[in-house]
């Protein structure tokens, strides 16, 4: 499920046919794995069953994959011992923090939670994810296939990686980046 729908797109594009429709729902799918990717996480908000964490080392803190944690449904151990939160442990963005002794490492913990962003608390990601479709479906329409720019008389060309960020776009994404403990 991406965050943005087709006529958020063609709205931001200004592009009234539906010739490139088929384009821009690929890149559409397209930006938003990459921006997945890039953060490690769904991003939009989903419930999560029975995740299995395994802690590295002694630690404090048990990571899940998905973030920020909205809430905790329920948390055992391959022991089936039971936590609770505010009484074994507390719920941080982007981990649960235990409040007496560490998790340990050679136990496998299983998570049911909510995590991840409702689609109205990101607006500046959606932004990002609308200028990197714009990005990439200039040489689509352009035919350039990925060039950037070319030199005459000799044809040298200079390729833009795809979706490559900009300074701005970057302090964006770190915006929303997990905190590394």
């Amino acid at each position: 499920m991406a965050i943005l729908t087709l006529t958020d797109i063609k709205t931001y594009l200004g592009e009234t046919s539906t010739q490139w429709d088929s384009v821009l729902s690929y890149l559409n799918d397209a930006t938003f794995k990459f921006l997945q990717r890039e953060l490690g996480c769904d991003i939009l908000r989903a419930d999560y069953s029975a995740e299995a964490i395994k802690p590295v080392g002694y630690s404090s803190v048990l990571t899940p994959r998905n973030y920020p944690i909205v809430s905790v449904a329920s948390l055992t151990d391959s022991g089936f011992d039971e936590y609770y939160e505010d009484e074994d442990f507390l719920m941080k963005d982007f981990c649960l923090q235990r409040i007496a002794g560490l998790w340990i490492p050679n136990m496998t913990y299983y998570l049911t939670y909510t995590a991840g962003w409702d689609v109205s608390e990101i607006s500046d990601l959606k932004q990002v994810n609308l200028e990197l479709i714009a990005t990439a479906l200039k040489p689509y329409k352009d035919k350039g296939w990925g060039e950037s720019s070319r030199s005459f008389p000799d044809g040298s060309i200079t390729k833009r990686e795809e979706f490559q960020l900009n300074p701005y776009q970057q302090a964006i994404l770190n915006h929303y980046r997990r905190l590394v403990l």
